[in-house]
C-alpha cells in the first residue's frame, strides 16, 4: 500500500508488522523535520486504516452491517437455520458453492467485499 504526506509517497506492505509501520513513522519524522509531527503521524494513521480495514472485515460483521438475518441465509441457501449458525461460528465449513453464492447475494445488497476478506 502506497501513503502519502507532504508530497512524499511511503511504501508499506499490507502484511506489515508493527515494527515495520514504526519504521515508516520514523521515516516521516526523519524526512519532515520542520513538518508537524502530529499531523503527518495523524495523516499517514488515517491513510492506513483506511486500506487495512476493510481486510479485516469479517463474514458475520458485514452480514450485521447489511442486516441480513441467519433466516434470510438460510432461506438463500436453503439449509436450516441451525446449519447457518454453525458454519457462522465455525463449527463446519462453508462449502465452495454457498461461498459463491453468499457473495453473490452479499453483492446484490452493496457489500462490496471479496470472497477473499468475508472468509479470510
Amino acid at each position: 500500500m502506497e501513503l502519502t504526506t507532504n508530497n512524499k509517497t511511503y511504501k508499506l506492505k499490507k502484511t506489515a508488522k508493527a515494527d515495520d509501520v514504526l519504521m515508516l513513522c520514523m521515516s516521516v519524522i526523519e524526512d519532515n523535520p520542520d513538518g508537524n509531527i502530529i499531523e503527518m503521524l495523524q495523516e499517514i494513521r488515517s491513510q492506513y486504516v483506511a486500506q487495512v480495514a476493510p481486510m479485516y472485515t469479517n463474514l458475520r460483521s458485514a452480514l450485521e452491517d447489511l442486516g441480513v438475518t441467519q433466516k434470510e441465509l438460510a432461506e438463500v441457501l436453503a439449509i436450516t437455520p441451525q446449519d447457518v449458525n454453525r458454519r457462522l461460528s465455525g463449527g463446519v465449513k462453508w462449502k465452495p458453492l454457498e461461498r459463491r453464492v453468499l457473495v453473490e447475494y452479499l453483492n446484490g445488497r452493496g457489500c462490496e467485499y471479496t470472497e477473499e476478506q468475508l472468509f479470510q
